[in-house]
């Protein structure tokens, strides 16, 4: 071939798609995925499976449709099919998204404003504390209002047996952490520091049937405080929210009286965090 011979190569055009063909295309990629997120959200507590059929007449779609849907959705483990009735329900993919998402929510982000209402109404220092190994550790604080007040320090370790953060770990985990304390000795921090593993035995008993924590000066002299348990996703354990005051104006009786308000804080911390577990107070 000779060196100055050229050779193209052409490649058939393919035709315009028109522009109202592709709009009507997007308006059905559109409506596929309205429908599939319907379908997902048609699932609750009170149905939380669905026959095609059923779903179908329910969503005003065919069966067909429908049927399509689901069986993508199953392909993303965001449905699956009970084998023995034939209908449909969530899937473990539906876990993993909630997952990812509430593994972005820190609890000190979430509790923050809660906090700051609790100081606010209450007119006492607020506390968050999460458990590390056998120590409560403060990783949020607002201070009281008043010039009065107990304030802690970020980062402050409490001892479980005698703090009312701690208390609320040792009542609401497992029961062999109250006998690790107990078996490690209970330092006696004040006159009114409870000793006798007997005694915090019945005490962490009364904090489980009572829902919250209360502690009268067994910490640090002529201070009183009481904590709830925070709750996440799923049911577990998130860290305690608490106020603490002078004992002279934090009295008991003014804290079994704050209680009600203490438990509503602790509930709406965990609901952000995805908790279900409800919270209830009783003297």
């Amino acid at each position: 071939m000779p060196d100055d011979v050229k050779i193209t190569t052409t490649r058939k055009r393919q035709p315009a798609v028109p522009r109202d063909a592709a709009a009507t295309t997007q308006t059905r990629l559109t409506m596929s995925v309205t429908h599939a997120l319907n379908i997902l959200w048609s699932f609750s507590a009170d149905q939380p499976a669905w026959g095609v059929n059923e779903l179908g007449r329910a969503l005003g779609l065919s069966n067909s449709m429908v049927s399509r849907l689901l069986a993508t959705l199953a392909e993303r483990r965001l449905v699956e099919q009970d084998p023995g009735s034939g209908k449909f329900r969530l899937g473990p993919g539906v876990l993993e998204l909630s997952g990812v998402m509430l593994s972005q929510l820190e609890l000190r982000q979430v509790a923050s404003l809660h906090l700051r209402r609790l100081a606010e109404a209450t007119g006492e220092t607020g506390n968050l504390a999460i458990l590390d190994v056998d120590r409560a550790v403060l990783i949020d604080q607002v201070p009281s209002p008043d010039p009065v007040r107990y304030v802690g320090w970020i980062g402050e370790r409490e001892p479980l047996h005698c703090s009312s953060p701690g208390k609320v770990f040792l009542a609401f985990t497992d029961t062999s952490l109250l006998d690790t304390v107990i078996a490690s000795g209970l330092e006696r921090q004040t006159a009114s520091t409870i000793t006798d593993p007997d005694q915090l035995r019945a005490e962490i008993e009364a904090i489980r049937k009572r829902g919250f924590a209360i502690n009268t000066a067994e910490y640090v002299d002529s201070a009183n405080g009481m904590a709830a348990p925070v709750w996440t996703y799923p049911n577990e354990l998130a860290g305690s929210v608490s106020i603490a005051g002078p004992a002279y104006r934090l009295t008991r009786e003014r804290m079994l009286e704050l209680g009600p308000q203490l438990l509503e804080t602790a509930g709406a911390i965990s609901s952000a965090l995805g908790a279900t577990r409800e919270v209830s107070i009783r003297k």
